[in-house]
């Protein structure tokens, strides 16, 4: 029930992590990308999803951990490494610290983690490591570490990611074109949850953080979403009946990830009629939520990081997906397939009218 991973580069990792919680309860609670969480498991078989948890944890500005398995073991984690780094703030501490609680995890967690050494003004040495997670490594995609019930579908959608690599983000300086990659490989994961039930019985997202490195310290992505779009095509070749199917708006509220999910729209005058408006909000490892939280907590839709799919409905049952990237700072959208670039204006047409629905109400 848990994606955790973390995307290699050589000076600018990026980490994704999901958000659910499971463990042997009948429990239902509601959640994002499928409503009632009592699909994911078979009926009878004691499991559920039992709740929202972020999946990973900045224990500092220079060490970040994904976790997956035992959230209290995995909080034994947190308090062991803040506290190994309060002596001393060096990849010797980390690793001490993971070997003296090696024998009470063993077996109950997997860990993806990454410590920045300050080697000066600018400068800094990437050391990883890692606890029961696997390293994949491909001529395509490079390496990634990951743990999870989603590994193969994480590494199929990055070889589908580096096969579909536009030469239009040469323009992109490091720290983007990691966010750029993560939100691609993301949005391609929560469109299988979409799109094909099957998957939700071994793994589900529901939603996804990420980290990455900004001026030489650990950062979470703030404020970005995904959509699932679809369009059909008239035999005229015209456009018509475009519609908004899931959307996922992600920011952070102090330390809780509030996700505010859209699923289902239809067509109208002013753009779009939600169906389905939802709010969840995500703790961190080292606490839950609170009540007052919960009855305070009002959303704030202003993503500035956007990322697509798009379903193109042919004449004669004839579907054709569009590959994902994102736009930046609203100015254009721009989706990729095998036939190339094809880009939207964002600044006029309907699409722009459903987007300003979320974000300006």
């Amino acid at each position: 029930m848990t994606l955790i991973a973390e995307l290699n580069s050589t000076v600018n990792p990026v980490f994704i992590g999901d958000i659910a919680e499971s463990r042997p309860t009948e429990n239902i609670i509601p959640w994002p990308t499928i409503g009632c969480s009592s699909e994911v498991f078979p009926r009878g078989s004691g499991y559920s999803i039992s709740g929202y948890t972020q999946k990973i944890s900045i224990i500092c500005d220079r060490l970040v951990i994904c976790w997956a398995g035992s959230k209290i073991h995995a909080r034994l984690v947190e308090g062991g490494l803040k506290e190994a780094l309060i002596k001393e703030q060096s990849i010797q501490a980390v690793l001490n610290a993971l070997n003296n609680l090696s024998e009470d995890l063993s077996g109950e967690i997997s860990l993806i983690g990454c410590f920045l050494e300050d080697l000066g003004p600018g400068k800094s040495n990437i050391h990883r490591f890692q606890i029961a997670a696997k390293l994949y490594e491909s001529n395509q995609f490079g390496a990634c570490l990951v743990s999870g019930c989603g590994e193969s579908l994480l590494v199929h959608q990055l070889e589908a990611h580096a096969a579909h690599q536009p030469d239009e983000f040469e323009f992109l300086n490091k720290e983007q074109d990691a966010i750029h990659k993560a939100l691609s490989i993301t949005t391609a994961l929560l469109y299988e949850e979409y799109t094909n039930k099957q998957p939700l019985l071994f793994f589900t997202g529901g939603c996804y953080e990420i980290a990455y490195i900004s001026n030489g310290r650990f950062k979470k992505l703030d404020s970005h979403a995904t959509a699932i779009w679809s369009v059909e095509i008239d035999h005229l070749g015209n456009a018509r009946d475009l519609r908004l199917h899931e959307l996922s708006a992600c920011g952070y509220h102090n330390e809780i990830l509030a996700v505010s999910h859209v699923r289902k729209s239809r067509p109208s005058a002013q753009g779009a009629e939600i169906e389905h408006f939802d709010h969840f909000l995500v703790a961190p490892l080292s606490r839950e939520v609170t009540e007052v939280e919960r009855q305070t907590f009002y959303p704030i839709l202003t993503p500035e990081y956007f990322s697509h799919i798009v379903e193109i409905h042919y004449p004669e049952g004839v579907i054709r997906k569009l590959r994902v990237t994102e736009y930046f700072n609203a100015q254009v959208l721009r989706f990729i397939d095998r036939n190339g670039l094809i880009g939207l204006d964002v600044n006029k047409g309907p699409l722009l009218e459903q987007i300003m629905i979320f974000v300006s109400n």
